[in-house]
């Protein structure tokens, strides 16, 4: 049977849009292999750069161009790594504790270079896990309305006056803000009025800083609890594993 000319046309026409969605579509899916690839080894690339670069400031004998027979690429990563290694065991003694507190001092007295320093700084202790250790759980709670739910950390339970002057318990709450968890608001939030979350706070802070593209992964337990559990059992079991 011979097809019409309108009808081997319109065949062409639907081959010609297939193979142009398929090229597409591997386009794109090969676009989110490389650039993360391309652009993670880029990053690599000037971070190795510059620390080498950094060779250049050593004193003339010093310069590894003078003792070597050949450039070593990453001789600057190794020795920034050292330098790194070598401040922090300063800083635990008593004396290198005397001079950064003396510079965070001077720092803190010139207006936009404090700001600055306290950001990057609160900033790489998030980064680090060492402010995570300040969060007890990670909980959802409803904000700021009905129907909207926002992560938060619990810092402590009720306490002081604020509880005091309250008519039912209370958890402190910091609610952080994306993409920088150093800022955020202080809640105090009833108690029944909290859902914990079984993500540990490390998760958490990575859910928040990734604008929830990083979502930890989790199985639905084997034998649920009772609906409505206590966010403060759930917590103290936590404690108590610890």
């Amino acid at each position: 049977m011979d097809h019409s000319p309108d009808q081997a046309r319109l065949e062409r026409s639907t081959v010609w849009k297939r193979l142009r969605v398929r090229l597409r579509r591997s386009f794109i899916t090969g676009l989110l292999v490389v650039l993360p690839l391309g652009v993670t080894l880029f990053v690599i690339h000037l971070l190795v750069r510059t620390a080498d670069q950094l060779l250049g400031y050593l004193p003339e004998p010093w310069q590894p161009v003078n003792w070597l027979p050949f450039p070593l690429p990453g001789l600057g990563v190794l020795l920034s790594l050292l330098l790194i290694l070598l401040a922090g065991m300063a800083v635990r003694h008593w004396l290198g504790e005397w001079f950064v507190q003396r510079s965070e001092l001077l720092l803190s007295a010139i207006p936009l270079v404090r700001n600055l320093h306290v950001a990057v700084k609160q900033f790489v202790e998030t980064l680090l896990g060492r402010r995570s250790r300040s969060f007890r759980n990670v909980v959802l709670l409803e904000y700021p309305r009905r129907g909207l739910y926002a992560i938060g950390f619990v810092t402590s339970s009720g306490a002081g006056e604020v509880q005091a002057k309250l008519d039912h318990p209370v958890y402190h709450i910091f609610l952080p803000t994306t993409p920088n968890p150093t800022s955020g608001v202080l809640l105090f939030v009833p108690q029944d009025e909290v859902i914990a979350l079984d993500m540990s706070v490390e998760e958490g802070l990575k859910l928040v800083i990734s604008g929830g593209l990083v979502v930890p992964p989790w199985a639905q337990p084997v034998e649920e609890g009772a609906e409505g559990a206590s966010p403060l059992r759930v917590e103290k079991e936590r404690e108590g594993s610890v």
